[in-house]
């Protein structure tokens, strides 16, 4: 195993057993094992395969008026993809918040920035599964693998500076105010913020495995190892890139 290697995995289990690391594995490993048990019954999967089918049989007036999302089982499924993908992404504002909230504010503090982080992804779940919906009807109309439109529209973001923006903004803390409701306000818009540029960076990301078909939980573990890859690197100029290239971190001002 090649040095660099080594010293990267170390790092990595050093940093896991660092607060808030090690509780959020635990919600991380909880929200997985909740998808598993879900998926014996109605995999994630069948949201965009029920609305894409719904597209290309009766046309997107029927697939609307007959959309998946209207079964609570699928609001479920969609919770725990968020419990399961999203908890190692949150490590560095949690910590951030942690260190900057007085004691007596970080129990509210930490409440409504998951709330206002939570709300957005959840309001984020019609249109990423309506898009799915269509990119996977889109490859099956024309007679190619389902997922590979999805494929492509992710490979393209993932290279993109529009992607490498918001990437960045999600490295930025903005300043707290210690006093309520002040305090309140600003944790909750944190959270919303957080999940506004979390959203504009991986959007496309999130495509994949819902058009994955029988492999979309194995797509989901790639992907949000991808995302947790890039959440802790350093922000980075805003241009193209080829994949797996490399540049000089950028500081945020």
């Amino acid at each position: 195993m090649k040095p660099d290697l080594v010293s990267t995995m170390r790092a990595a289990a050093s940093l896991l057993r660092e607060p808030p690391w090690p509780w959020l594995v635990v919600i991380s490993a909880g929200g997985w094992l909740g998808l598993v048990g879900l998926g014996g019954r109605e995999p994630l999967d069948g949201l965009c395969l029920s609305a894409s089918q719904l597209l290309l049989d009766q046309g997107v007036a029927a697939a609307l008026a007959g959309f998946p999302l209207r079964s609570g089982l699928a609001w479920i499924a969609w919770l725990l993809m968020l419990v399961a993908m999203m908890p190692l992404l949150l490590a560095p504002p949690l910590q951030y918040l942690q260190d900057r909230m007085p004691a007596r504010r970080r129990a509210s503090a930490l409440s409504l920035f998951l709330a206002g982080y939570g709300g957005i992804w959840m309001a984020a779940c019609l249109p990423l599964v309506g898009l799915g919906a269509l990119l996977r009807a889109l490859g099956e109309s024309v007679g190619i693998v389902a997922v590979l439109p999805a494929l492509v529209l992710a490979g393209v973001w993932q290279v993109s500076p529009w992607k490498q923006a918001r990437l960045n903004e999600c490295h930025r803390s903005p300043r707290l105010r210690y006093r309520r409701p002040e305090a309140d306000v600003d944790a909750l818009l944190f959270g919303v913020f957080e999940a506004l540029n979390c959203l504009a960076s991986c959007w496309a990301l999130m495509l994949v495995p819902l058009t994955m078909g029988t492999f979309h939980l194995q797509a989901m573990v790639l992907v949000t190892g991808v995302m947790v890859s890039e959440r802790l690197n350093p922000a980075r100029s805003v241009r193209w890139r080829w994949p797996l290239s490399s540049d000089r971190p950028r500081a945020l001002i």
